[in-house]
């Protein structure tokens, strides 16, 4: 039988040669011989190239827009994976935030080290138009001729305009009864490229 020993960054158990970091190591093959065999010895140089890695990354199962989300990818190699991102959005560590509704592409890297060769992995996340709700409160008295001046804001901050029925006008966002009775008043904001339209209602009757 042949054993073999080793000089260099690895270990040997029985016949099987196990790198501990990519380097070179010597490999010694020896045969003690016996009553009728002299010893002999053979030696070899083997070099060990980097692993290989992989990184496992899922896109987010929903995405909205203003709504941050936190990726999560991991290497096989168990090294730290950090993120890049093209498209309407931007990310913070693993924090993913959306500056509008849209489609990003977002990379996972791993840069390698030593002993590993780099790896990455890209995703594609489409974030949702968010919903937006409005404040709108009825005014607290309405007289016949007088006009009393609507108040209503979008959560998302963008315009919001008025629409009446009933025995009433608006100019802007000043409503006059013209006669006695109730009128309905609607807010409507209208939505954008990032959010979902959204009204409110409100009812107003003459004192």
């Amino acid at each position: 039988p042949v054993t073999f020993a080793v000089t260099g960054p690895a270990t040997i158990s029985g016949s099987s040669l196990t790198f501990r970091t990519v380097s070179t190591a010597t490999v010694t093959a020896t045969q003690a011989g016996d009553g009728n065999t002299l010893p002999a010895t053979a030696t070899v140089t083997v070099t060990a190239a980097k692993a290989e890695q992989t990184i496992a990354f899922t896109a987010p199962a929903t995405a909205t827009f203003g709504q941050p989300v936190t990726l999560a990818a991991t290497a096989s190699s168990g090294l730290p994976v950090t993120f890049a991102v093209t498209g309407p959005a931007a990310i913070s560590g693993s924090t993913l935030t959306f500056r509008t509704a849209g489609t990003a592409t977002v990379t996972a890297t791993q840069a390698g080290d030593d002993n590993t060769l780099p790896a990455t992995a890209t995703v594609t996340v489409i974030a949702a138009k968010a919903a937006q709700t409005i404040a709108f409160t009825a005014p607290a008295a309405a007289t016949v001729g007088a006009p009393v001046t609507l108040v209503a804001t979008a959560s998302s901050g963008l315009p919001v305009t008025f629409a009446v029925t009933g025995p009433a006008a608006l100019s802007g966002s000043a409503l006059t009864l013209s006669a006695a009775g109730t009128a309905t008043v609607t807010a409507t904001q209208a939505g954008d490229d990032s959010y979902h339209p959204a009204t409110a209602l409100v009812t107003v009757t003459t004192t």
